[in-house]
């Protein structure tokens, strides 16, 4: 989740980044 990730941390770890692409991935079907 984008904002999980991005209030999560200022500064990203891989696993982390790598987290919030899977999420925003599986939640754009349903955004849109």
């Amino acid at each position: 989740d984008i904002d999980g990730g991005l209030i999560g941390g200022a500064s990203l770890k891989p696993q982390d980044f790598a987290r919030i692409i899977a999420g925003t991935a599986l939640e754009e079907p349903w955004i849109r």
